[in-house]
C-alpha cells in the first residue's frame, strides 16, 4: 500500500470550481492482474472554519492527478478532519 500526502484542491462534481484548498493524506492499493485498485484518505481544509457537507466531489493532487470522492465522515473539531473514498483511478 502506497501512501500519498500533499497539498491539493476539492472541487466541485464538474471540475468547475474550486471548493477549496487541501492537505490530504491518501492510502492507495493499486491495481493487480487479479485485484481492482481501491483508494481512501482524508483531508484538513486549509481555511480551517470552513465547512464541506458530505457528498461527492473531486480532488486534485499536487502531481495533478485527479479522481472522484465520496466525502464520509466529517470530524468536527478546529480544523475539521474529513474522510472520504476513491472511485476509479487517480488519473492525469
Amino acid at each position: 500500500m502506497e501512501t500519498i500526502s500533499g497539498t491539493g484542491k476539492l472541487y466541485d462534481t464538474n471540475q468547475k470550481q474550486v471548493i477549496a484548498t487541501v492537505d490530504y493524506t491518501i492510502w492507495h492499493n493499486p491495481p493487480t492482474k487479479f485485484t481492482f485498485g481501491e483508494w481512501h484518505g482524508e483531508f484538513i481544509p486549509e481555511d480551517e472554519h470552513l465547512f464541506i457537507q458530505l457528498g461527492e466531489y473531486t480532488i486534485e493532487l499536487q502531481d495533478k492527478r485527479k479522481g472522484k470522492i465520496l466525502i464520509t465522515k466529517i470530524q468536527p473539531g478546529v480544523p475539521n478532519h474529513y474522510q472520504f473514498q476513491g472511485s476509479g483511478s487517480l488519473i492525469l
